[in-house]
């Protein structure tokens, strides 16, 4: 099993949060992202549900070039 303190060299992972997150700590999910050796994706003035403008279509962006390579 793998500690939360170790990177994971099982699967790559990604993260999406945005920065002005009122849920979720940003500081938080930076630190977990670098804990777990993840790629993180900031959106730039994104709250916790990533609804303004432009937030919804980089996540969909995001998530596809993460899972078609592209």
């Amino acid at each position: 099993m793998n500690n939360i303190n170790n990177k994971t060299e099982i699967a790559e992972i990604a993260m999406i949060h945005g920065d002005a997150d009122e849920s979720a700590s940003f500081e938080d999910a930076k630190r977990f992202a670098e804990q777990i050796g993840a790629k993180l994706t900031v959106v730039e003035g994104g709250k916790h549900r990533l609804m303004g403008p432009g937030q919804m279509e980089l996540v969909l962006e995001t998530a596809i070039e993460f899972f078609t390579g592209s």
